[in-house]
């Protein structure tokens, strides 16, 4: 699945600044209002702006970015789902695996058993 965010030069200062921050701070708490708060901006309007920006809302671009931050974890480290699902803020291992399947049509862990590196 291609997430695809508008080239740099079309997103606003503002919003690039906001994409620039999830994926830096993947396991902090990206709520629209703490991301509202972080950059000074009313809620309402930090969501309507990145909606036009980038086509997607903000929670949809910051599933992915988790999910997409979850695969490499998945590949690359002997970390456990658990671990995993609470370093990318999921509420519960049971709630990743869902968000997961959905997004990517596997399981966390069919995933890893098909790409890990580790053995």
């Amino acid at each position: 699945m291609f997430f695809s965010i508008g080239s740099k030069s079309s997103l606003s200062p503002l919003i690039a600044s906001v994409i620039n921050y999830i994926r830096n701070n993947i396991s902090a708490d990206l709520s629209c209002k703490a991301l509202s708060s972080h950059f000074f901006i009313n809620r309402n309007q930090l969501s309507a702006r990145f909606k036009k920006e980038t086509g997607k809302t903000l929670n949809e671009f910051i599933t992915h970015e988790r999910i997409q931050r979850a695969k490499n974890l998945l590949t690359n480290t002997d970390k456990s789902l658990s671990e995993i699902a609470s370093y990318l803020g999921f509420s519960s291992q049971s709630y990743f695996h869902t968000v997961f399947k959905r997004l990517t049509g596997q399981t966390p862990k069919e995933f890893r058993k098909q790409t890990s590196i580790i053995k």
